[in-house]
C-alpha cells in the first residue's frame, strides 16, 4: 500500500518513478547542456524539469480519465462532443466520406487554368435514387409533373365591361369584324 501511495505521489508530482536523480535538472529548470551529449544516459524525458514532466503526466492523465469517465456515463454524446472538439479528425472524415463517395475529375480550362471537380460515383447515385422522397418533393426541381399537366382548363366568365372593351379593340384590329366569343383562361394554380 505504501509503494502505491509514493509511486502515485511521485508520478502526479513530476518525479522520476524509481526516486532516482539522474542530471541536476530542479522543479522549475531543465538539466544543463552538458547532458545532451549522452541521449542515451540522459534521455529527453529525464533532462526536463520536474514542473515539466509533471504537466505531461497530469495532462494525458486527466483528460484519459475524463474520457473514460464520460464513455462511461454516455457513449455517444461523448463521441460527438470529442469528434465536434477535433478539427484534424473532422477533416480527415470528410475527406475520407468525399473520397468514398464522389470521383475527383480534373479539367482545364482554354486558358490552360486546371480546376478539379467532384463528381457523385455511380453507385452512390443509384443508391440514393432509391431513396423514397417525401410526398410533394420533386426529383428534378423545376419539372412539371404528369399530373400536374393533365388537369382540365377551367374558364370564367368576362365581366361585360371588359368584354365590351375587348371586343371594340379587337375589332379595330380585324378591320371591324367582332370576334364570335371570348374567354378567360383561369390559372390552374387558383
Amino acid at each position: 500500500m505504501w509503494l502505491i501511495l509514493i509511486t502515485t505521489i511521485r508520478f502526479f508530482t513530476g518525479a522520476h518513478l524509481n526516486g532516482k536523480t539522474y542530471n541536476d535538472a530542479t522543479w522549475l529548470q531543465d538539466a544543463s547542456p552538458m547532458y545532451r551529449k549522452r541521449r542515451a544516459a540522459y534521455t529527453w524525458w529525464r533532462r526536463k524539469a520536474r514542473i515539466k514532466r509533471a504537466a505531461w503526466r497530469n495532462a494525458i492523465f486527466w483528460t484519459m480519465a475524463l474520457i473514460f469517465t464520460a464513455l462511461a456515463w454516455s457513449v455517444s454524446s461523448t463521441l460527438i462532443i470529442l469528434a465536434c472538439m477535433s478539427p484534424a479528425l473532422g477533416f480527415v472524415t470528410f475527406r475520407k466520406a468525399r473520397s468514398a463517395l464522389y470521383n475527383p475529375v480534373a479539367s482545364s480550362n482554354s486558358d490552360g487554368h486546371i480546376t478539379q471537380l467532384w463528381i457523385m460515383k455511380p453507385k452512390t447515385r443509384r443508391a440514393l435514387n432509391h431513396i423514397k422522397r417525401p410526398a410533394g418533393m420533386r426529383k428534378r426541381p423545376g419539372l412539371a409533373l404528369p399530373q400536374e399537366l393533365e388537369r382540365t382548363v377551367r374558364l370564367r366568365e368576362i365581366p361585360n365591361e371588359v368584354k365590351g372593351a375587348v371586343v371594340r379593340e379587337i375589332a379595330d384590329e380585324f378591320d371591324g369584324q367582332p370576334p364570335t366569343a371570348l374567354k378567360l383562361l383561369m390559372d390552374p394554380n387558383e
